[in-house]
């Protein structure tokens, strides 16, 4: 059953069901609300439009009203039974037309209410995007941590990033000779105010770091800070949201001007770090151009060492005794290559395989060549020499030409007790014994005490080490990183580093042969890596990185610092660690990383240049001094390079020996 009655503001025709009898209900129309009637008799309709009394209407209605979506309001009292009569018999359309006209200025005032509401957004956005840009600033590093033994540097070292524009401000002392020559008193007296706007702000470093809004009023275009620095500790100054700032600073009795650097178009963050040589105020002044009203941002901020500041901006670390390299021998034609090297323990003696499939022996220090083996068929790669003077080895078959390292298939381990070459060539005895590995050897490296010989084996992803008493593998570690291409022994026999194209970087304790930690790495793609005592891991990687502030069109040689000094506070288990890479500055595609024992310089290998790189105190925030040095020869080889023991000796594998100063 349903129940039909007519609304009694708009006399429109409601059926809804009689379950709704008596309960309060919202014309769909006008919008009234009202009591529905227990029971309604159908009244004949009255004339009204199709859009209103149409099927497809009313079942709108009657949905719109069974929803029941308003809440219920108080109801005005009915209308006397001759009134709604009166309508039924007489219907008007002042009420539709109302109502009509009521939905149109309604649509024209939700319009213009939404234009307003949208622009007010559009305009709130605007200005976020503003006030983000404006107030986004460094990470905070955290604090200093005190300044290392070894720390070098001076606040003369301290760079300018770019030259002076010359419609820049002038300085106080070209005011104070153009002052006399003004005759408008009023000019003048604006350059006093200029020259006189130099008060010290005194700077509380918060935590180390103090930032500020500095606003240039049109006559004093000048402001001076004043903080009180740490001796042999690095600061980070910027300023940024303005176009046309000049920086300098001043040190505790030294001249003014000191070093300076300026902003201009395209610069609008100048920027510099300086070593404060020794405590006491320092002063930092902010020059305006004369265009400039903006107001900027001013960061000071003390660097601990752990984030790496741009490469431009690094100091510099003056004079660096770097190794230098000098020929030796250079063996005869492209058949001497070499496939494999490895120095005996005690420095006395190495071998040396080469693409010929020969096996030479040499005498160490004075480079003299004492005998030759040659092979059937087999090259020999991944040479070692443990204290008990044996040879280890891998061997592959040559049918037709050379074979690349890139193109070895899996072997076992070759042993060879003491060999005792002489210069007629003799053929290389069989193996005094066979260590069954089905692998691929990437290289052998002592242990500190000689006791262990260390191998990786790329094709199984195994770390293992030999007995050297035994000749035997008497442990082995197969959860590497995927992808591990090459591994390093620090000097101190402690830990082993082993670097994965999959950019991660494995840290095993020598001792206990245990995987310590994983670090991620941004990127590089290792695929050789070297390692000091105090954790300066460097390595060179297949992925070109594109760094302007490097050199050029990129570089392959990185290195990250995984010193206790920058691991303090962060997590050091697991997988949990992350490190960026520090691009460095060496000026060709490197392949090849060795360690001097020393550590005062790593060697860096591609093709015929070895470029010895210095080893900074911080190498967050103090730059790598470099020397490129070109082999001199015209073989084209990988770049793979050996030092001797004592590192005063380097083997390459384009056949050459060369030497390393000390």
């Amino acid at each position: 059953m349903a129940i039909q009655f007519r609304c009694a503001g708009c006399d429109g025709l409601i059926q809804i069901g009689d379950d709704l009898g008596g309960k309060q209900v919202r014309c769909p129309m006008c919008q009234l609300v009202q009591t529905v009637p227990d029971d309604a008799p159908i009244e004949a309709a009255p004339a009204s439009s199709p859009q209103t009394d149409s099927p497809e209407r009313r079942g709108d209605i009657a949905e719109a009203i069974a929803e029941q979506r308003l809440p219920a309001l108080s109801v005005p009292p009915p209308l006397p039974p001759q009134s709604v009569s009166t309508r039924a018999s007489q219907p008007e359309e002042r009420p539709r037309r109302r109502t009509r006209d009521r939905e149109r200025e309604d649509s024209s005032v939700g319009l213009v209410v939404g234009l307003c509401v949208g622009g007010g957004l559009l305009l709130v956005l605007l200005l976020g995007g503003v006030a983000w840009l404006m107030l986004s600033e460094h990470p905070d590093p955290g604090p200093w941590a005190g300044p290392p033994d070894n720390f070098v540097g001076k606040a003369e070292d301290l760079k300018i990033i770019a030259e002076a524009p010359p419609w820049d401000l002038p300085r106080e002392e070209l005011l104070k000779d153009i002052a006399p020559f003004i005759e408008n008193r009023e000019m003048r007296d604006n350059l006093e105010k200029v020259k006189g706007n130099l008060p010290p702000i005194k700077v509380g470093l918060n935590g180390g770091v103090f930032e500020t809004e500095v606003r240039f009023e049109p006559n004093a275009r000048v402001q001076r800070f004043e903080f009180d620095a740490k001796a042999d500790t690095v600061y980070w100054i910027a300023t940024k949201d303005n176009f046309r700032i000049n920086v300098r600073v001043e040190e505790p009795g030294l001249p003014l001007p000191k070093k300076e650097l300026f902003g201009g178009f395209g610069q609008e963050k100048p920027e510099l770090a300086f070593l404060a040589a020794k405590p006491g105020p320092h002063s930092v002044f902010l020059e305006a151009d004369a265009f400039e009203l903006k107001p900027c941002r001013l960061t000071i901020r003390e660097m601990d060492g752990t984030t790496p500041l741009p490469n431009r901006l690094k100091i510099k670390t003056g004079e660096v005794d770097l190794p230098r390299l000098a020929h030796v021998k250079a063996l005869d034609g492209f058949d001497r290559e070499l496939s494999g090297a490895a120095f005996a323990p005690d420095n006395k003696s190495f071998f040396l395989a080469h693409s010929d499939l020969a096996l030479s022996y040499w005498e160490h220090p004075d480079n003299v060549q004492k005998g030759v083996f040659k092979t059937n068929k087999d090259r020999l790669f991944a040479l070692g020499v443990d204290k008990h003077g044996r040879l280890y080895a891998q061997a592959e078959q040559v049918e037709h030409g050379a074979i690349s390292m890139m193109e070895r298939k899996v072997a076992d381990i070759l042993v060879w007790e003491k060999l005792k070459p002489t210069l007629d060539k003799d053929l290389l005895p069989a193996p005094s014994k066979v260590i069954t590995l089905r692998g691929i050897v990437q290289a052998f490296i002592n242990s500190h005490d000689g006791r262990w010989l260390y191998f990786l084996d790329v094709h199984n992803r195994k770390l293992g080490r030999i007995d050297t008493a035994k000749a035997t593998i008497e442990k082995e570690i197969d959860t590497l990183s995927p992808g591990v291409k090459a591994f390093c022994l620090t000097p101190d026999g402690k830990k082993i580093y082993c670097c994965s194209s999959a950019n991660k970087v494995d840290v095993i304790d020598a001792v206990a042969f245990k995987l310590i930690q994983t670090v991620r790495l941004d990127r590089g793609k290792p695929i050789d890596i070297a390692a000091t005592n105090q954790g300066f891991v460097f390595m060179v990687g297949d992925e070109q990185i594109p760094d302007n502030d490097v050199h050029f069109g990129g570089t392959w040689s990185f290195m990250i610092d995984l010193s206790p000094f920058a691991l303090k506070g962060r997590g050091v288990g697991g997988e949990g660690l992350e490190a960026k890479i520090m691009p460095l500055p060496v000026a060709h595609g490197t392949t090849c990383v060795a360690l001097l024992p020393d550590q005062r310089a790593v060697l860096f290998s591609g093709d015929r240049r070895v470029t010895p790189c210095s080893i900074p105190a911080r190498p967050a925030l103090f730059e790598a001094a470099m020397r490129d040095g070109n082999l001199g020869s015209d073989r084209f080889s990988r770049g793979r390079i050996v030092l001797s023991p004592d590192g005063r000796t380097l083997v390459h594998d384009s056949g050459l020996i060369l030497s390393v100063s000390r």
